[in-house]
């Protein structure tokens, strides 16, 4: 039986592309209870750290000044070490920060190579697997959250879904549903967008939504036995002459081909991102995310 107070997984992914916005549509969610979920960032990148040391006790909140003091006095910027800057943005959300939650695909693999036995009796070596880097990911997340105990938990999945620095990632989450692990069990946030092509004939216009249809048939597959929660489709660059009910009635369309319900598709306008108040609005009238808004007072 789960003991934490843990009651939400969300895990945010994206395809295609990468630097869409999973990290404000991750604060944007975060927003909707900030002091009672916890972002945790799994990053492909394998030769970058996240500092240990902010200048502040290992066991108190890691606060935006924090690591602002923390970029100006190290020169992170140019140093080897490299602090994401979406944490700065889940900070801004009002979420709780620490160094833990940034985990490195590159200090990850060396940590397992470390501290895994690999002698199963004498003169013999286990072989190890992908699947044995899935549970040694899903003992240290679980590992973040028993230390922390937050309420809900986002993790946002660097990269794309396609990125083969990422083949151990669903295995991980899957576990996470395991009573051995967190024993809830996660949902899928996919990040997509709509494409666009300049049109060969003056006042037509091409929106495509193949990438939207293969994205989730991508997600749905790597991750498969996990549901969708959401799935949340930008304009990104479409031209603001096409009306955005143009787009709703194309992921309408969408949601016949893919067997996805329409609710679950969350259309978002132009917005800029450091508007994470209407962000986060947009997602709140979804109603996809009622069980966090109670009694959590979010102001726009």
């Amino acid at each position: 039986m789960n003991e934490l107070e843990l009651t939400n997984i969300y895990v945010v992914i994206c395809n295609g592309i990468s630097d869409i916005g999973k990290a404000w549509l991750m604060a944007s969610i975060g927003k909707i209870a900030p002091e009672i979920t916890l972002p945790i960032k799994i990053d492909p990148l394998l030769n970058l750290s996240f500092p240990q040391q902010l200048g502040v006790d290992a066991e108190d909140l890691c606060t935006l000044t924090d690591i602002e003091a923390f970029l100006e006095t190290n020169n992170v910027k140019t140093a080897n070490l490299k602090l994401s800057e979406d944490f700065l943005t889940y900070a801004s959300a009002g979420m709780p920060v620490f160094p833990e939650c940034n985990i490195i695909s590159g200090n990850l693999l060396l940590k397992f190579l470390m501290t895994q036995e690999t002698e199963i009796r004498p003169g013999e070596v286990k072989k190890r697997t992908f699947n044995d880097v899935s549970s040694f990911l899903a003992s240290e997340i679980t590992s973040i959250v028993k230390k922390r105990n937050p309420k809900n938990l986002l993790i946002e999945v660097g990269g794309t879904v396609d990125d083969k620095e990422n083949v151990y990632i669903p295995g991980a989450v899957r576990l996470l549903g395991d009573d051995q692990y967190l024993g809830v069990h996660p949902e899928i946030i996919f990040l997509t967008f709509f494409d666009y092509a300049e049109p060969h004939v003056e006042g037509a216009y091409r929106v495509k939504t193949q990438h939207i249809r293969r994205g989730i048939t991508r997600v749905s597959s790597a991750y498969y036995g996990i549901p969708i929660k959401a799935c949340v489709v930008r304009r990104r660059n479409v031209p603001n002459e096409i009306p955005d009910q143009v787009l709703i009635r194309d992921l309408k369309n969408v949601a016949y081909e893919t067997q996805i319900p329409f609710e679950k598709l969350i259309y978002f306008p132009n917005i800029k991102k450091d508007q994470m108040g209407k962000l986060t609005k947009v997602l709140m009238e979804s109603n996809l995310f009622d069980q966090l808004q109670d009694p959590v007072y979010v102001e726009f």
